[in-house]
């Protein structure tokens, strides 16, 4: 995973609430909330269906967070803390939610993260983007698994003036991969051969694609952690979206901290520096643009790529496999603090002066297993 620097922040996911005592959490997880209880209780843990818990908030928080260094089960895409936060089963509540984003932020979580959505907009998720826009935050959100239809609310209100800290993440995948119910001995396969991840990705057929995606990553056959104890994989642009949380908690903990009616909105610097802008044509944490690597279009700036550009860009390093490769030019961390560790005004910041060797070909970060 991306480490984190002295401006930390929390990560809260809104999901079906995740399962506290599992071995690759256990130790990630900070206090959680289930807003789905009148009166909501500190109790995050998922509901039973058919005799099983949900798995789907499990698993996005293993994405997010899950253990690294520990030698068991996958390392999650971020050092962050997680807040797990219940706000449905199956489907979401709109009031759960609007109470989960209130709790969140009450709790210092500015990173929140939201795999679920519907086609229709409504006062619930505009409410959440003001939300998180008042409190300088970043809404995450998936765009939605209907097969190339409109990107999904509240994710599509990422280009609205009064909702502008919603980000929309669309999935990509390999061309074999098989989508729908994916095996167990294949993700079991993809996790002894990594390899097999190093070839151009296209846009999930599932994913949902349009103008307001902001970001894609991986999103078929992530594997992840369950509430059963065990690891297992999942394909849906619900999983794509933690990485992208991952990373923008990442970012923002390299980020000084600024008050004052002078300081930029920090949220939305954390957001530049995580897409990257026009006149910064590599800097970014996705490898850009995603037309030029045919991934086609609707999938807003490029795929997220954790261990590679963003890692180049934070700490001059990149990381592949058991070896990291040195980048000698100033660091985003390095021009972001400035010799004195002052705010620095990211607008000013010049691009990094190289694309990455093979880029387009490498693997974007997924969860891999923790050795």
């Amino acid at each position: 995973p991306v480490g984190l620097g002295p401006f930390a922040t929390e990560i809260a996911v809104l999901d079906s609430g995740a399962v506290t005592g599992h071995e690759d959490l256990a130790g990630a997880l900070l206090g959680g909330r289930n807003t789905l209880a009148t009166p909501p209780t500190e109790d995050p843990r998922p509901e039973s269906y058919d005799g099983k818990l949900h798995y789907h908030g499990t698993h996005v928080t293993g994405i997010a967070g899950a253990l690294t260094h520990n030698k068991k089960g996958i390392a999650g895409g971020s050092s962050a803390r997680i807040r797990p936060v219940r706000i449905g089963g199956r489907e979401p509540s709109d009031v759960a939610f609007n109470l989960g984003v209130a709790w969140a932020i009450s709790q210092g979580a500015r990173i929140i993260n939201f795999s679920a959505g519907g086609p229709n907009n409504s006062p619930a998720y505009e409410g959440a983007g003001r939300q998180v826009r008042a409190a300088g935050a970043l809404l995450i959100a998936a765009a939605g698994n209907d097969w190339g239809q409109p990107v999904s609310f509240p994710a599509a209100l990422s280009r609205a003036s009064t909702t502008n800290h919603v980000l929309s993440v669309a999935g990509t995948e390999l061309p074999w991969m098989q989508v729908g119910d994916p095996k167990r001995e294949l993700c079991a396969r993809l996790a002894a051969k990594p390899s097999q991840y190093q070839e151009p990705e296209v846009a999930a057929a599932f994913s949902n694609l349009g103008a307001e995606n902001d970001l894609s990553a991986p999103a078929a056959l992530i594997e992840s952690t369950r509430p059963e104890g065990d690891y297992r994989c999942a394909s849906g642009t619900s999983f794509a979206a933690p990485q992208v949380a991952a990373a923008a908690a990442a970012i923002w903990s390299w980020v000084p901290n600024c008050a004052g009616a002078d300081c930029p909105d920090k949220a939305l610097r954390v957001r530049d520096l995580l897409l990257g802008r026009p006149e910064w044509p590599l800097l970014g944490a996705a490898r850009v643009p995603a037309v030029e690597l045919g991934l086609g279009a609707g999938l807003g700036r490029g795929r997220l790529d954790l261990t590679g550009r963003l890692a180049v860009n934070l700490y001059g390093t990149r990381y592949t496999g058991a070896t990291a490769a040195l980048e000698t030019t100033g660091t985003l961390v390095t021009r972001l603090n400035g010799p004195r560790g002052a705010w620095n005004g990211a607008a000013n910041l010049p691009p990094p002066p190289v694309k990455l060797p093979g880029e387009g070909v490498h693997p974007a970060w997924s969860p891999s297993r923790d050795w």
